[in-house]
């Protein structure tokens, strides 16, 4: 299959250049993408500071997208702009279901890329004894660091650990929405493989197995003239009707890793179906501790929970494997989590909540609520005005009004609506920190969309009292930063892992460009946070974009020990950093003699 691929490129290489798009199609829809950015980016004045990228400097792009010989190099120069924003947030897709796969994964350990899964139905042990913890030295003769490098420039979250990682994951599998030129990939690569048993290097030819349908070129769009409006009538018709439906019909491929859609006994490492593993799974990536007790995390739940016991004490441990939810969802989220909450505050002495791999979503200020029994001060959101924003507050404030909103409901939709006119009509550039969080339960109105914009959740009466601590990673995106940075700047617990991702905003989705069909997803606003956060080559700011949240307490998850162990390291590490603190907690309230 795919070296008929492979000569299907060829041909299409060699069709005349009017088969493409003409060099002034491409440069006007490389022109519509980058004035989306222009108009909607909120980010653009923090990224010329922190990263050094003024995107309304487009002269050396558009000198490049004139020198393109192919459709596919046009829409690699799109993706690699974009990527250029260092913005996990913004990105183009390409319209194309097509991808390949190599048949394992590779992840970010000790600073190596190790193998951490295995489809052993097409890489048996006797014929491939490469095994889990052994290292992808070199795909195709390029080391595996230059590799990541390279891939970065198409692909990447918001700092160089998170990038990392994220691009790891992609190593082995190439999507064309990601990576334009995927379907030039020959059907064999030569991988080299470091065994740590022995420390030898193993070369081995592997296949890529392909899904899809791959994009070879864009539509052609004729030349309008008038010497060309005569309208020609084909020369032969096609007759459809005899052609079958089911020839017609795309295959329906997931966009995640597809061998792994039905994992077998011989798989080996974690039966996920998305290459990253425990990415936005509800079961915890590691094994849980001796003794633990589930409570939740099969059928319809939403959270993993359970209870476990160390040093004498009763801990608890929640994790919330993603926010992004329906509002059914939500509220069965909110419904579980209350009752969490209140039986660990009942029957255990200290809790650890698990955010690590988590994708984000909506906001989580009703759940990090529910972790204090203070009152919670939330993060606020920096806005980029534009008309649909404009629109859209007037038009919530009509209907909050409408429905028998609280008062103070409708003040904070009047609120932002008055800072967006004044800041459009004034600067045009941002507005100040305005309340973004939006709280369901602090309202009347249970229609997603139209809740009150809180800029502080009051106390949850049963929020948990005894110590905690939360847990993140470099992929804790979006929300979950969020989340992990309202319990920081309200002082309810240390974070415990790794800087994350660095994703500080929200997303605009548009079409990519006319003429591409791409896709475009743009950041239209920029998180604040209620203190001024520091990372290591960016300067001091209260924002989550690109320096992500820096963890109270470092704990490394992603080394070799762990991957081969289950994690054991990792999990008595934070199990010991939550065990201090009930002891000091106790030891600061007991009376001295």
């Amino acid at each position: 299959m795919r070296t008929t691929l492979a000569v299907l490129c060829l041909v299409i290489s060699a069709l005349p250049a009017a088969a493409q798009l003409t060099i002034e199609q491409r440069v006007q829809d490389f022109q519509q993408l980058t004035s989306l950015y222009a108009r909607y980016y909120a980010p653009a004045q923090w990224k010329a500071i922190a990263v050094g990228r003024n995107i309304f400097d487009l002269n050396p792009y558009i000198q490049r997208v004139r020198a393109t010989k192919s459709d596919l190099e046009y829409l690699e120069i799109c993706a690699e702009w974009v990527t250029s924003l260092r913005d996990g947030h913004s990105a183009f897709d390409v319209n194309s279901d097509f991808q390949i796969y190599l048949g394992f994964d590779v992840d970010l350990y000790d600073g190596k890329y190790l193998i951490d899964y295995i489809d052993r139905r097409q890489y048996p042990v006797a014929r491939f004894p490469f095994t889990i913890g052994d290292e992808l030295v070199s795909l195709d003769g390029r080391p595996a660091a230059a590799l990541a490098k390279d891939l970065n420039r198409l692909v990447g979250l918001a700092n160089d650990r998170g990038d990392a990682r994220w691009i790891g994951y992609l190593m082995t599998f190439r999507p064309q929405a990601y990576f334009p030129r995927s379907p030039e990939m020959a059907e064999q690569s030569t991988v080299v493989i470091r065994r740590a048993e022995t420390g030898a290097e193993e070369s081995y030819q592997l296949t890529w197995s392909s899904y899809g349908t791959p994009l070879l070129k864009l539509v052609p769009v004729p030349g309008f003239s008038a010497a060309a409006s005569a309208v020609r009538t084909p020369s032969t018709w096609v007759n459809y009707q005899e052609r079958s439906p089911r020839s017609l019909m795309p295959a329906r491929i997931p966009m995640n890793r597809p061998n792994r859609a039905q994992p077998t006994a011989s798989d080996e490492a974690s039966p996920d179906t998305n290459g990253l593993v425990g990415f936005g799974s509800r079961t915890p990536y590691y094994n849980r501790p001796d003794g633990f007790t589930r409570r939740r995390g099969v059928g319809s739940d939403q959270l993993y929970t359970g209870v476990y016991q160390s040093g004498g004490f009763r801990l608890g441990l929640i994790r919330i494997p993603t926010f992004s939810q329906s509002t059914a969802q939500r509220t069965a989220l909110l419904a579980e989590l209350s009752a969490e909450v209140t039986f660990m505050r009942q029957n255990t002495d200290g809790l650890v909540v698990d955010v690590s791999r988590n994708p984000g979503g909506w906001c989580s200020a009703s759940i990090a609520a529910r972790l204090t029994n203070r009152p919670l001060r939330i993060y606020q959101t920096q806005y980029r005005p534009n008309l649909a924003e404009i629109r859209d507050y007037q038009e919530s404030l009509l209907l909050a009004d409408d429905l028998g909103a609280e008062q103070w409901v409708l003040d904070s939709f009047a609120y932002n609506l008055d800072a967006l006119n004044t800041t459009a009509q004034t600067s045009g550039a941002m507005t100040g920190g305005l309340p973004a969080c939006e709280v369901p339960e602090l309202t009347n109105i249970g229609r997603f969309g139209f809740w009150g914009l809180a800029d502080v959740y009051p106390v949850w009466p049963g929020g948990y009292d005894k110590p905690i601590i939360v847990v993140q990673d470099e992929l804790s995106m979006s929300q979950a930063e969020h989340f992990t940075a309202m319990i920081q700047d309200n002082q309810i617990a240390p974070v415990v892992g790794v800087r994350s991702a660095g994703l500080g905003g929200f997303i605009l989705s548009f079409d990519g460009g006319r003429f591409s069909e791409g896709s475009a997803s743009v950041t239209g606003g920029i998180t604040e946070r209620r203190t001024v956060a520091r990372a290591p080559g960016l300067p001091p700011a209260p924002y989550i974009e690109n320096i992500g949240v820096v963890p109270d307490i470092a704990l490394d998850a992603m080394t070799r020990e762990n991957l081969l162990s289950g994690y054991k390291q990792f999990v008595d590490g934070f199990t010991k950093i939550l065990v201090d603190r009930i002891q000091a907690a106790r030891a600061s309230t007991t009376p001295a003699n």
